[in-house]
């Protein structure tokens, strides 16, 4: 990639999703660029400065010489958690552009509280007030696009605590890294309107605590066994045993517990608005 030249589509921050969105970019024929810290696999080697000061310029930030292209649109994958540092982003990036730049900024659906959870239902902001508070400048300031998708898999549960969040509710909503790719490219980048939030699942609801059983690890373990010490009750009433042994053995299996699995993230709006179905799902075996 030259520095100055166009492409239609700008990944800031490569990452899961967006090794998916370059990928699906290449198979439909739309030019791309993403960054990574490091410049790794043909990416522009930038990174996003912690307190930038309105002088400072997108290819001086962190002492890297981006040679960032203009874009047609901007996908933003990390987070900010500084609304300033939003604003430089964006009007640092979009004065070098010499056409309006649609910026869209991927968040995670974890503030979700309400059950059920749709695009206009007002996010809980203890739960995260700093990101949320970006969002919003994205999209009532900048006319973005947020697009919120579910992160949560066993290698977040780290500690007894959250292993008995996930043991008292097992619901789990995905989705595939190409269908966010191909969510964000076939719907966002062109048909959407600025301003709006989107909340993006495959639609279907999975039981978190089958695929920690059929993936076990030594930390799995451990924090199953600290579970039932500190809640053993928990535990019974997900398992129907104590036995870790057991759990580890047959907790996959459909048919050795019945869960109780609730619809919190509701997608319909956004499979409605732009015809999208998604292609992936989540098999578990």
């Amino acid at each position: 990639m030259q520095t100055g030249e166009r492409v239609e589509l700008l990944v800031l921050g490569k990452g899961f999703v967006g090794q998916y969105v370059t990928q699906y970019c290449r198979e439909m024929n739309i030019s791309c660029a993403a960054t990574t810290r490091d410049g790794r696999d043909g990416t522009i080697q930038w990174c996003l400065p912690e307190s930038p000061s309105p002088s400072s310029s997108l290819s001086s930030a962190g002492g890297v010489d981006a040679g960032l292209p203009q874009a047609r649109a901007v996908l933003l994958t990390f987070p900010i958690r500084q609304v300033e540092t939003m604003d430089w982003l964006v009007t640092a990036y979009n004065s070098r552009c010499d056409s309006n730049v649609r910026w869209i900024y991927l968040g995670s659906t974890r503030a979700f509280t309400r059950v059920p959870s749709t695009r206009r239902t007002a996010p809980n902001f203890e739960m995260d007030p700093q990101r949320l508070a970006s969002e919003e400048r994205m999209m009532k300031i900048h006319n973005g696009v947020v697009l919120k998708e579910p992160k949560h898999w066993p290698r977040f549960y780290k500690t007894t605590e959250s292993m008995l969040c996930k043991i008292r509710d097992p619901t789990l909503h995905l989705i595939h890294g190409m269908d966010v790719a191909r969510a964000v490219v076939d719907c966002l980048l062109t048909r959407s309107e600025g301003g709006q939030r989107w909340l993006l699942s495959d639609g279907k609801v999975y039981d978190m605590l089958r695929i920690i059983a059929r993936y076990p690890t030594d930390q799995t373990r451990q924090l199953l066994a600290s579970a039932a010490e500190a809640d053993p009750d928990a535990v019974l009433g997900a398992f129907g045993t104590l036995d870790i042994d057991w759990i580890l053995t047959y907790g996959s299996d459909p048919t050795a517990r019945q869960a109780k699995l609730t619809r919190r993230i509701d997608p319909d709006d956004f499979f409605l608005e732009f015809g999208f179905t998604p292609a992936h799902y989540y098999n578990y075996t």
